[in-house]
């Protein structure tokens, strides 16, 4: 294998030659269960539990920069960063890191570990600081990790953004949708009259009708298709739950099943007695 200069081999893989391996327990001042009581609904400081924030405490048991993970239950692995003063259940795991490490690089460094895999037990889910602490990580210098955390946070700002104007667009699609299919609202060069009639569905233009899909459309089921799938056909097939695009049909099978033509739709059937959808 050919490793690029300025990079090593490690029992992790290739990183850079400046980064080092490291147990996550070397770098760590703290890793054990919390103590804390969630006793009132109001107080003056939070108290954390396997899903976050669970009730206050006017006493804070814990205090400074430390990274949470949820110990036990449903939630077990599931990752919370947290600074001031606080309180931690003994259902969370608190991790404190020593004055040379960046506690956000490491955060991440735990949240790419996907942490829930390590979850065992089937009757009470759960993962221990032992486990943690055997984590084998790639660590820059102190430098480089403060810099790779506050690119992530950048691009997590960023798809934050995204998603507001993505949901902010997706809510102006909605409502050109609401005005368009219901009349209110008419493209240039329909609807010279503004004249509108009520009829069984709602308001509509006087030029518009309603009616039935049954009398305007032609409705018939697909066809069982399991024992035509194989990975060398040449038509994809649609069944309930996905496209298919690894097992697709034989051209000479085609007879036996429903095909489907240009501009037809597609409608998953509910799972109603007598066959009624």
């Amino acid at each position: 294998m050919n490793i690029k200069q300025g990079y090593k081999q490690t029992e992790i893989g290739i990183i850079p030659e400046d980064w080092e391996v490291k147990n996550f327990g070397d770098l760590a001042t703290t890793v054990s269960s919390g103590t804390s009581k969630a006793s009132q609904i109001h107080g003056n400081y939070q108290v954390y539990g396997s899903t976050g924030v669970i009730g206050y405490s006017n006493k804070a048991d814990y205090g400074g920069d430390a990274i949470l993970v949820a110990r036990v239950g449903a939630n077990a692995g599931k990752l919370n960063l947290v600074s001031g003063e606080y309180g931690v259940t003994d259902n969370t795991i608190i991790i404190r890191l020593k004055n040379n490490c960046c506690l956000p690089f490491f955060w991440r460094q735990l949240e790419q570990k996907h942490l829930n895999n390590l979850v065992f037990g089937s009757g009470q889910p759960l993962i221990t600081g032992t486990q943690i602490k055997a984590l084998t990580i790639a660590l820059p210098p102190l430098p480089e990790q403060t810099a790779i955390a506050t690119a992530l946070s950048d691009i997590d700002a960023l798809i934050g953004e995204l998603d507001k104007l993505i949901a902010k667009k997706q809510g102006i699609k909605q409502a050109t949708m609401q005005q368009l299919l219901t009349g209110k609202k008419r493209l240039a060069g329909f609807g010279s009259t503004s004249k509108y009639k009520q009829t069984e569905i709602g308001i509509i233009p006087e030029d518009w009708e309603v009616e039935t899909l049954r009398n305007i459309a032609y409705f018939t089921n697909g066809k069982a298709h399991e024992q035509f799938i194989n990975e060398t056909g040449n038509y994809i097939v649609i069944n309930s739950k996905f496209v298919s695009t690894e097992g697709k049909v034989f051209k000479k099978s085609v007879s036996a099943l429903a095909l489907l033509e240009t501009g037809d739709i597609a409608m998953v059937m509910s799972d109603i007695p007598n066959g009624k959808a």
